[in-house]
């Protein structure tokens, strides 16, 4: 046999604002979840941008000191100092 007991209005009010709050702070997890993985993705994007950027340096140093000789650039006056000894 079973009773029955009918629960307070407030009661049930209370209970059903907690679901909506359960279901709130689990739709921003998956939110938050989903900008990680996204950042994530930035990132590894710039990682191998950066990589391709570094190989790129040395690529063009190396032409450069193949062409002219190894020495200090200065950029701003576009001139290249060789230590000659």
């Amino acid at each position: 046999m079973e009773k029955v007991i009918k629960l307070p209005e407030q009661t049930l009010i209370n209970i059903k604002n907690l679901q909506q709050q359960y279901i709130h702070a689990i739709h921003q997890i998956g939110e938050i979840e989903v900008g990680i993985k996204n950042l994530q993705e930035a990132k590894e994007n710039l990682l191998n941008q950066y990589k391709k950027l570094k190989n790129d340096e040395k690529t063009i140093i190396e032409e450069v000191g193949k062409q002219h000789g190894y020495g200090k650039l200065d950029l701003d006056k576009g001139e290249l100092i060789i230590n000659v000894d």
